[in-house]
């Protein structure tokens, strides 16, 4: 349980690092953390043992498509 609240935490200090510390853009950061995010998504349907979805396995790809989206969204304007 520990581990997969890990890779929540871990994409956020990487945006504020990556956002306050090396000043990169904020759209290059959002495709930087859904990539972080579908890799998570990757892992947990390698790791699936069970055949019910859990709450990550819905709220994760809604997140990543937000992040996506965002990124996008930030680099027009």
């Amino acid at each position: 349980m520990k581990r997969m609240h890990l890779f929540y935490i871990v994409p956020a200090i990487l945006m504020i690092i990556l956002i306050a510390v090396l000043d990169i853009p904020l759209f290059i950061t959002y495709f930087i953390v859904s990539f972080l995010f579908l890799i998570r998504l990757l892992v947990m349907k390698r790791e699936q043992v069970e055949n019910r979805k859990t709450t990550d396995q819905i709220f994760l790809p809604i997140l990543i498509f937000s992040f996506f989206v965002l990124g996008i969204l930030e680099s027009f304007f």
